[in-house]
């Protein structure tokens, strides 16, 4: 059954529906990867996240790309250690699982969305985990809670807070919060979708190369395959920091962004059979969320019309690169040099078109 889901909010609390394990499935059949890496696995996948809120209107602010001949930042080696030993990573599944939501409603998704076009996931203002056609219909992965609803006089309140797509649509990643109190990860493939991998972590991101997926812990960064296998982490942060935000700068490289209580700074790991081994460290503004990885620049949100920018090996400052909108964004991430953004009227831009609709996070 394909539905198609327009955000107006009149048309959606009909049913409940949970992870889209159809969803995936009408695509491209894409065999499952057999992974092979030199990396012992550690401890188990993670979560928490909060989402922005939302409404919905059209207008027309524009957006100021990066510029297109800009100079790529130097790339600095990292120094850590690389291991010699070579081991075939475990393909074993989590040890620690929560209870797989039962499916109520098989859904499909659109055939507008075309693989390997880089899929537009996002949340909804409805509190739905949806792709975004390039026509501006939404299809939903899975049926959230709305934000705006009000909260229950007893029980938990669970609202999606991320989402993440493979680019060939054939694995999905839904994070919700707070129930358990570390959030929960539900990832399904195509492959096997009555089954999907359920395990902890919030912020979820894919790797560039499309074969691991990197989340937040409580105060850890866990790198892992796609079905939350064979977990790698960082060390633990001081008692009084926390991890806000991560993502990919590469294949081998995460960068997290820690905060404190008046401070925010950010970190590079590179991934290795260990673990993540820490690289760069480097402070800055006020940060509250990262955008993404560029032409080798870091871009993130300080809480005002401009991105900026810093260098993703460095972790220096670039203000010359920094990107200026035309409206304050809520939530932004950046795809192959497309900046992807929420403004604060629940209006999703994709590069200088805005999208129909309300949301409140773009992944």
């Amino acid at each position: 059954m394909t539905t198609y889901i327009t955000n107006p909010r009149s048309m959606k609390r009909s049913v409940r529906m949970a992870f889209a394990v159809g969803a995936l499935a009408v695509f491209a059949g894409c065999s499952s990867t057999t992974h092979s890496v030199t990396r012992s696995s550690a401890v188990e996948t993670a979560t928490t996240l909060t989402t922005a809120e939302s409404t919905a209107n059209t207008v027309g602010p524009t957006t100021t790309q990066p510029p297109a001949t800009t100079a790529t930042p130097a790339t600095t080696p990292d120094t850590a250690a690389t291991p010699t030993s070579t081991v075939t990573r475990s393909t074993v599944a989590p040890t620690m699982q929560l209870p797989v939501p039962e499916p109520t409603t098989t859904l499909a998704t659109s055939s507008n969305a075309v693989p390997g076009s880089d899929p537009i996931a996002a949340i909804d203002g409805n509190g739905d985990a949806v792709l975004v056609d390039a026509d501006g219909t939404a299809t939903v992965l899975y049926d959230g809670t709305d934000p705006d609803d009000p909260a229950p006089w007893e029980g938990p309140r669970v609202l999606v807070v991320g989402v993440a797509v493979t680019n060939d649509l054939t694995t999905g990643i839904v994070a919700t919060c707070c129930e358990p109190s570390p959030g929960t990860l539900i990832v399904t493939n195509s492959d096997d979708p009555a089954n999907p991998q359920v395990g902890f972590g919030r912020s979820p991101a894919i790797s560039p190369d499309q074969k691991q997926l990197a989340v937040i812990t409580d105060q850890i960064v866990v790198v892992s395959w796609l079905d939350l296998s064979a977990p790698l982490h960082s060390a633990e942060l001081r008692p009084l920091d926390a991890i806000a935000d991560i993502v990919w700068a590469d294949d081998t490289h995460v960068i997290a962004l820690v905060v404190g209580h008046t401070y925010a700074f950010l970190n590079r790991y590179l991934v290795t059979d260990e673990g993540l081994v820490e690289t760069a460290s480097g402070g800055g503004p006020l940060i509250y969320s990262l955008v993404g990885v560029s032409d080798g620049v870091l871009y993130a949100l300080t809480g005002g019309n401009i991105v900026a920018a810093f260098a993703a090996d460095t972790l220096a400052p670039l203000p010359e690169r920094d990107i200026t909108l035309a409206a304050t964004p809520t939530s932004a991430s950046m795809h192959d040099g497309e900046l992807r953004w929420v403004d604060q009227e629940r209006h999703l831009h994709i590069g200088d078109r805005i999208v129909a609709g309300e949301y409140t996070t773009v992944a």
